[in-house]
């Protein structure tokens, strides 16, 4: 991949039309052309402005503001959806990487996603929210570290956080050690009182800081309040007096920390700069915290990575095996007395997912016995496999179908093959009613 070092790119500053996934939507197409018209190839948007932050947790409270979250719910965004192909193909139109930031809904719970579209219209991938602030938690739900992603692309490498995300030490060590290059930081707006942690000033600070830190060009972009959404949302003087037209913070930052560009608090719009990643190793040689910069011998940070889930459904539903012998699940194959009737069904896994319980020869003598329970029941021989050389008991060369052996006996070991066999109909042979005593 032939990397280009000096491009534009983008940081949009707006308002979402509150709880209408598709009017807002309209708007985000708007502002994704015109980002492109001036030649941005990488565009930010704010955080949550799909279809909007639920603003009322901090008025009035969860329940209060219950008729609100409904219809958050319902206009929520699924994947895949119409939703999601509009926004597939605006990048695609583009010819730029895009990041959202969503409601999304996956089964029956919402969560805060960062969406990262590609100049073709791929979803190249998604960032969950790691962890939803205070009343935040009362709507959305907490990512993990397997959607933490930073894509490789020939405008350097990209990713993106969202709101206090950037306040956590262990995200940004995270994503330093990813070599992140250009870095999306999506907000809503400050809050008015210049006090409070999340005040205008507090977030850009955090975002301006998370660009010196990790060395990465920092696209700010944050949301602002407008008349609409205080119609839409405060219900009494008291929040109204709360909130204040604007207070966005919107700006775009280098890797030493200089604010590039920077747009008014009270407009909406596109801001957009030129930037050079060969910077980026300027501000490296001075810092690099996951690097050269960093004390491995002192602390180190452990990532799981793995996808985290408070349930795990193993295997699925499938027709029946052989005449009479109905398939189980997976957890029912791990015990041994159920191996034998399912392992037909899952003969295309790894040897270690068939119980070492059948005998040193597993999975082959587990396939084995299962040969032999069908010769028993259906008096003809096994053609459904043709197992590998030394595979079983009644298997030593290749160009043999299996034809089973004798079941497991106590100990775990498997028995000897049947050595001769009576014709494909009628009494079977002495050998073989022996094994079928011992079954």
């Amino acid at each position: 991949m032939t990397q280009t070092t000096q491009f534009k790119v983008a940081a949009v500053q707006m308002a979402p039309v509150q709880n209408d996934t598709d009017a807002t939507i309209d708007k985000v197409v708007g502002y994704i052309r015109e980002a492109a018209d001036a030649g941005a190839k990488v565009i930010g948007f704010p955080e949550a402005i799909i279809p909007g932050y639920p603003w009322w947790i901090w008025m009035d409270g969860p329940i209060q503001g219950m008729d609100l979250f409904c219809e958050l719910y319902s206009q929520a965004v699924e994947i895949p959806s119409v939703q999601v192909a509009r926004l597939s193909q605006a990048a695609r139109n583009a010819e730029a990487y895009v990041c959202v930031s969503v409601t999304e809904k996956d089964g029956g719970s919402l969560y805060l996603t960062q969406l990262w579209f590609g100049p073709s219209g791929d979803l190249l991938g998604k960032h969950r929210k790691m962890k939803a602030t205070s009343n935040e938690m009362t709507v959305w739900g907490d990512g993990d570290a397997s959607m933490m992603p930073v894509f490789a692309t020939e405008y350097g490498n990209l990713g993106g956080l969202q709101c206090w995300e950037h306040y956590i030490p262990h995200n940004v060590a995270t994503m330093a050690a990813k070599n992140e290059q250009v870095h999306v930081s999506a907000w809503p707006i400050g809050m008015p009182d210049p006090s409070a942690s999340f005040a205008d000033e507090q977030c850009a600070v955090g975002a301006q800081y998370y660009a010196l830190a990790t060395g990465t060009f920092t696209l700010c972009a944050s949301q602002i309040w407008t008349p609409e959404m205080e119609e839409k949302l405060c219900r009494s003087d008291a929040q109204r007096q709360a909130m204040a037209y604007g207070h966005g913070f919107t700006r775009i930052i280098s890797p030493t920390g200089q604010v590039i560009a920077k747009m008014e608090h009270d407009a909406e719009g596109v801001l957009v700069a030129d930037i050079d990643l060969g910077l980026i190793p300027v501000a490296k040689y001075f810092m690099d915290p996951a690097g050269h910069y960093s004390t491995p011998g002192n602390m180190q940070l452990f990532v799981d990575a793995s996808r985290q889930k408070p349930v795990f459904i193993l295997g699925r539903a499938r027709g029946p095996l052989l005449r009479g012998h109905p398939v189980r699940s997976s957890v029912e194959s791990r015990h041994p007395e159920g191996a034998a009737r399912v392992v037909f069904a899952r003969r295309r896994a790894a040897p270690s997912a068939i119980p070492t319980s059948l005998g040193a020869r597993a999975p082959f003598s587990a396939i084995a016995v299962s040969c032999t329970r069908a010769i028993q029941r259906e008096r003809t021989p096994c053609k459904r496999f043709t197992l590998p050389v030394g595979a079983c008991g009644a298997c030593r060369r290749s160009s043999k179908r299996c034809r089973g052996s004798s079941p497991p006996r106590r100990g775990g070991r498997t028995g000897p093959a049947i050595a001769s066999r009576g014709p494909t109909t009628g009494t079977p042979s002495a050998s073989r009613r022996r094994s079928t005593r011992i079954a």
